[in-house]
């Protein structure tokens, strides 16, 4: 007798079953009477549906079906270990091993499992058309509709809360960025500051430069100047000094205008003012080329993708909420957070958001390219060649936040140096001195973060950072205001340097041994005062004897 095995096959012509689980002999044909010893007897007819148990009658008839193979195996091991039909070769089945059991009893936790789930996953009607029974028919892992409408909840929760915080950054950048009014304000007043100072230096040219120019400014920064009074570099430790001392002098006596005016020594050294007429915060440097440089390399980072400047905008926002954006307290800067942003959108982000456009275009932005050249295209006077470059990444502005401070926050500073420069970071190199943050100046070359030298400060600014980041993620309800206002909370103790505690422990013991001073001391001399006492009564006593007169001592 023949056994053929056919299942539907949606209208096409009938093919013979596959038998996954048993592999038969060359020499076994379909017509062999024992066949059914070496393959499940599932047919078509006997698949119950939905209709008639579900998954119940599914999973006996399965463990009934398991049953009854491992029977048939056991018989036909016996049959074939012994002598009792030698004519007869049946093929050595392989035994059951440990992997059969792990998967039987795995089969009946399984069903256990569905029998006590309120729902359950239920088969195709019995008037369709049914699929032969695969490994995946069978109710192995049964997902509630309880736990499926969390994990739906959650990820609604998180799409929503990266929604939210794209839009709040657009508004925060549409209030905030610097308008047309806004520099035109500023233009009118280098053209003024230039008119006067060309008195004294005649041939002198006033740029701007900094965040008024580069596109990352807000609509209260302050205006950076750079006083161009030749071609070549000038000492900033003397000629620059001596020059701003000079102007700072004629502009006291002669310019109504400059209010609260001083001159900063730092290692570029700058003039301060303020403005009476407009309330502008003034900065003028001397020759500080490197800085008309940068404007002009950060004006063409702005103008690349339509997200850099709100993101950049935002995060100096929020770190100078934190207290962690001003070098002179020994944070970062605008300029270096500036920095880690592009590198973030360079490095890290994949497929990257900006270029490097040194790289790509080391004609545009070359270190010894004509300063006045670079002048003329910050004005518009020269056209420069336009940077086509086209982003793949879809990121939103939520997600590139919540990257940026996942990124910040596990960044190894310690050992590498970020550089928008080539695009990348590298590894601390012997040139430079170890520092705790490294951030590579795309011109000079130099560290534009070692204002951060202290450990105190490097562990308060990766707190901050890590609190961000952690907030993000554990809270998918948390905004952008929510994070404004754990900079406002009271820092927590920063743990102190070693040098720190052995410093404090010295002067612990110094106060300690002054206090055990201050106290032998005054106890010696209350010891001295009565000795003098009794001095002075025994002599009393003695002259008494020889006719003195008597010294009556009064108690005070």
């Amino acid at each position: 007798m023949a056994y053929n095995f056919y299942w539907p096959t949606h209208g096409l012509q009938p093919q013979r079953a596959l038998l996954p689980t048993y592999v038969f002999p060359a020499w076994m044909s379909a017509s062999n009477h024992d066949l059914h010893h070496y393959m499940p007897q599932y047919r078509p007819n006997d698949w119950p549906s939905h209709q008639s148990g579900g998954n119940r009658q599914i999973a006996a008839h399965a463990i009934e079906q398991t049953k009854l193979n491992n029977q048939r195996r056991a018989e036909h091991e016996r049959s074939a270990a012994g002598t009792s039909n030698p004519s007869r070769n049946y093929p050595v089945k392989r035994k059951f091993t440990s992997e059969d059991e792990d998967d039987q009893r795995g089969e009946t936790a399984a069903i256990k499992k569905s029998k006590r789930s309120p729902e359950r996953k239920h088969l195709p009607s019995s008037n369709s058309r049914r699929d032969p029974p695969t490994a995946s028919s069978h109710p192995e892992v049964v997902v509630s509709s309880d736990d499926s409408e969390t994990e739906l909840d959650d990820l609604d929760r998180v799409i929503q809360q990266r929604k939210q915080l794209s839009s709040e950054i657009c508004e925060y950048c549409e209030l905030h960025v610097q308008k047309e009014p806004d520099y035109l304000v500023k233009e009118e007043l280098r053209r003024r500051l230039e008119n006067g100072i060309r008195e004294v230096y005649r041939r002198s040219d006033l740029v701007l430069v900094g965040s008024s120019l580069n596109g990352f400014g807000c609509r209260g920064s302050d205006a950076d100047f750079c006083l161009l009074v030749t071609l070549q570099e000038v000492d900033q430790r003397h000629d620059a000094r001596f020059m701003l001392d000079e102007i700072h002098q004629y502009m006291r006596a002669n310019f109504s205008y400059v209010w609260k005016s001083c001159v900063i020594y730092a290692k570029v050294p700058i003039m301060r003012f303020t403005d009476r007429i407009t309330g502008i915060e003034c900065d003028i440097n001397i020759n500080n080329i490197t800085g008309i440089r940068n404007t002009h390399l950060l004006q063409a980072y702005s103008k690349v993708d339509r997200r850099v400047v709100p993101l950049v905008l935002w995060i100096k926002y929020w770190a100078k909420t934190n207290q962690i954006n001003d070098a002179s307290q020994g944070t970062l800067s605008s300029y270096s957070l500036v920095l880690l942003v592009l590198h973030y959108l360079q490095d890290i982000c994949s497929p990257p958001v900006i270029p490097s456009l040194q790289e790509s275009y080391p004609d545009t932005f070359n270190p010894h390219k004509d300063i006045l050249r670079i002048h003329a295209s910050l004005n518009g006077r020269i056209l420069e060649p336009a940077i086509r470059f086209k982003s793949r990444n879809t990121e939103s502005l939520g997600e590139l936040l919540m990257g940026f401070f996942k990124h910040v926050a596990f960044f190894n500073f310690k050992k590498n140096i970020i550089s928008v420069r080539i695009g990348s970071h590298f590894s601390l190199i012997n040139s430079w001195r170890p520092q705790l943050i490294h951030i590579e100046e795309p011109f000079e070359k130099m560290n534009v973060a070692r204002a951060v030298h202290k450990l105190n400060r490097f562990q308060d600014i990766v707190h901050k950072f890590k609190q961000a980041h952690e907030t993000l993620r554990d809270d998918p309800r948390c905004y952008l205001d929510d994070l404004l206002s754990l900079g406002k909370q009271k820092p927590g103790k920063v743990q102190k340097t070693k040098r720190q505690k052995i410093k404090d422990a010295l002067n612990y013991i110094k106060k300690k041994e002054s206090d055990v001073k201050n106290l032998i001391s005054f106890g010696s001399s209350r010891r001295e005062k009565a000795k003098r006492e009794n001095d002075l009564h025994s002599s009393g006593q003695n002259s008494k004897n020889n006719s003195a007169p008597r010294i009556k001592w009064v108690k005070r």
